[in-house]
């Protein structure tokens, strides 16, 4: 092998030193010396001796990385957003490969979600505690033994439900890998979940006697003597009244319905 080739060589080699082992590196160093002019015997004498070079392996950094799928996408800084829409029933997985150039070294995954941004978790003097999952209100993120993240939409909970027509809301999740000394990377995992559009409900429930729908003309049954006296002495005829109710779980259609809501018809 030439001379760079080498060298590549050797530096993998002294590279995939991991914490505690050593390398020597030996060189033979030789010298000849060289005849003088016109003195008979000089020259040709020959010497050797060994160099050796005694290289400590100190722990290096895994790097993690976050592949794409057909609903996990990847930015340009390796970071991974899941695309989810509401009621959907199946999880997404991702896949990730850890590059750590410590031959034998093993990682341990985790995941975890922080106010913090990735690069203040990095500058961290250790990994920050993570867990097999972390649950919130949108859902669940899991991660097994060999670093394959899910993401299981909640789609029981309110605040996934409450998702109106195309809006969108986005929660920020991390993976991590830590390696046997304590070493670590971390990537950033967004969920980004899209909202459908709910039915509205008339809720019956609702109607009680004070919210009763009362037909023209007719004495409520549900009322006592004081108030038929008092609808005795309406005028006639008595207007219809009643009560609508209805909600709705998409938080704007709600609103909606309650800033355009209405007690009598």
């Amino acid at each position: 092998a030439d001379a760079a080739t080498k060298a590549a060589e050797i530096c993998a080699t002294v590279n995939a030193l991991p914490q505690g082992e050593q390398f020597d590196l030996k060189f033979v160093a030789t010298v000849t010396d060289t005849p003088i002019a016109g003195v008979a015997g000089t020259g040709g004498l020959t010497g050797a001796a060994t160099i050796t070079v005694t290289i400590k392996g100190t722990n290096d950094q895994p790097q993690l990385t976050l592949t794409p799928g057909s609903s996990v996408k990847i930015d340009e800084h390796g970071h991974a957003n899941i695309i989810m829409t509401e009621d959907t029933n199946k999880p997404v997985t991702g896949e990730v490969t850890v590059n750590d150039p410590d031959m034998g070294d093993t990682q341990t995954f985790g995941v975890l979600q922080s106010t913090s941004s990735v690069g203040d978790l990095l500058a961290g003097d250790s990994a920050p505690t993570a867990a097999g999952s972390v649950s919130n209100d949108y859902g669940k993120l899991s991660i097994d033994s060999k670093g394959n993240y899910t993401f299981t939409l909640d789609n029981g909970s309110k605040a996934v439900q409450s998702l109106g027509e195309g809006q969108t809301h986005t929660e920020t999740f991390y993976v991590v890998v830590k390696d046997s000394q304590g070493a670590f990377d971390i990537k950033t995992v967004d969920v980004t979940i899209t909202g459908k559009n709910d039915p509205t409900v008339f809720n019956t429930k609702w109607l009680a006697p004070d919210h009763a729908a009362i037909e023209e003309g007719v004495l409520p049954a549900t009322k006592g003597a004081t108030y038929a006296a008092q609808y005795g002495n309406a005028q006639s005829p008595v207007p219809a009244t009643g009560f609508i109710g209805a909600t709705d779980v998409d938080t704007n259609d709600q609103t909606a319905l309650e800033n355009n809501s209405t007690a009598s018809a």
